[in-house]
């Protein structure tokens, strides 16, 4: 099931759009803001009769988080920017599309963040 190596894909995407503070899962301590991390946040599978996946669904959660709002906005758009519409193998994974299905933002205590969700179809190969 290629949709389980999703975050390397992304990851290769987001390098070759030159964006290089976005994280796989977790940031590390003290990661200087603005950052992201993304995560596979669900994965489905289409299945024939025959069980034969052809398409895999994926959902990647991607929360950006900055001390200055502008700063979280620019970092935002430039990650959808660099996502949406992307199709082609990266890593070994074959991606058919991405789309952005859902964005919110809120403040908490210290921190803007800026709450991403794509929608991935990953293609068998």
């Amino acid at each position: 099931m290629k949709g389980l190596h999703l975050t390397k894909a992304v990851q290769a995407i987001l390098a070759d759009a030159g964006i290089t503070n976005a994280h796989a899962i977790v940031a590390e301590e003290n990661t200087p803001q603005p950052f992201a991390v993304y995560r596979r946040s669900s994965l489905t599978v289409d299945d024939t009769k025959d069980r034969l996946a052809q398409t895999q669904h994926s959902t990647l959660s991607v929360q950006v988080v900055s001390m200055d709002y502008q700063g979280g906005l620019l970092l935002a758009d430039s990650i959808t920017e660099a996502l949406v519409g992307t199709s082609g193998t990266f890593e070994g994974v074959a991606i058919g599309d991405i789309t952005l299905s859902d964005a919110s933002e809120m403040y908490n205590e210290t921190s803007y963040l800026q709450d991403l969700t794509f929608d991935i179809i990953v293609d068998n190969e």
